[in-house]
């Protein structure tokens, strides 16, 4: 068997953190300019007093189960769809309606894991013609979007 030139897995990696750390930035930068869009839309008074699209805002972070359900419901938010954090056990974090359809979405980030009864509620959902998504990070959330939605 031919051995793998640890220079070449070194050169490997590197370029495959090089590209997660671009992909990154570039939903970052789609969530804070959909926020500032929001924000001139809904208080064009307060959106050019505060420095217009130069306005600091605190970055949006995927990391947590907190961090990533807010990056989740602002995205469908600012896209005119509705979006909602449910609290009940057995049921999915998110419920949203998105162009009338319905939709749950399930946030495991970090070390969560996804339960029996999750998968199984997930199973009805589809079965019931609803859209169901597990999101463990904001860029696999955004492609499940751009597939079903846009």
């Amino acid at each position: 068997m031919k051995e793998t030139n640890p220079g070449i897995l070194q050169t490997i990696r590197r370029q495959v953190l090089e590209r997660t750390k671009q992909i990154e930035r570039e939903w970052k930068e789609e969530l804070r300019l959909l926020k500032l869009d929001n924000i001139r839309k809904n208080t064009p008074a307060a959106f050019e007093a505060s420095g217009g699209y130069s306005m600091k805002i605190k970055p949006y972070e995927d990391r947590t189960t907190n961090g990533l359900t807010k990056c989740i419901i602002d995205f469908l938010e600012f896209k005119g769809h509705w979006a909602n954090r449910v609290n009940t056990r057995g049921t999915p974090d998110i419920t949203a309606i998105i162009y009338g359809l319905g939709a749950q979405i399930e946030v495991k980030a970090g070390k969560d894991r996804i339960r029996d009864e999750q998968t199984e509620q997930g199973e009805k959902i589809t079965q019931a013609g609803g859209h169901y998504f597990i999101a463990h990070d904001f860029h696999s959330f955004r492609q499940w979007y751009k597939q079903n939605f846009e």
